[in-house]
């Protein structure tokens, strides 16, 4: 077993609403998608957000898409105008959602491309 953070496998999509965040985790294999729906349960997801949300979170398994969706109330400063927050929308939560470490089989990350940014952005101006 390996802990590794997702941002190097997985790929997330957000929404917000008032002070509801909305984050779907994809997973790049079924190996991989096993390994978040045993672990990204919703007291681990409170943890990882800690100081940040207050909850109730709900997860909710998509097989058939690799995902899974995570539903985090009281999560965004009380939402956008009323928050005191810099960024209270969602778009900045799904970033530091891939910052959460998780056992992933070895033989499941063998098989998993780690994803590296486009080359461009790799390259300084002028390159």
């Amino acid at each position: 077993m390996a802990r590794v953070a997702l941002r190097g496998y997985c790929q997330v999509r957000s929404g917000d609403k008032g002070d509801t965040l909305d984050l779907t985790v994809f997973a790049p294999n079924d190996g991989f998608y096993r390994a978040l729906e045993e672990q990204l349960t919703p007291a681990a997801v409170l943890e990882h957000f800690r100081g940040l949300a207050r909850g109730p979170a709900e997860v909710y398994p998509l097989p058939r898409v690799r995902g899974i969706k995570i539903v985090l109330r009281n999560a965004l400063g009380g939402g956008g105008p009323a928050s005191l927050r810099l960024d209270a929308q969602g778009k900045s939560l799904a970033a530091a959602m891939l910052r959460m470490t998780v056992e992933v089989p070895d033989e499941v990350l063998a098989a998993t491309p780690f994803m590296r940014p486009p080359r461009a952005v790799l390259q300084a101006p002028g390159e």
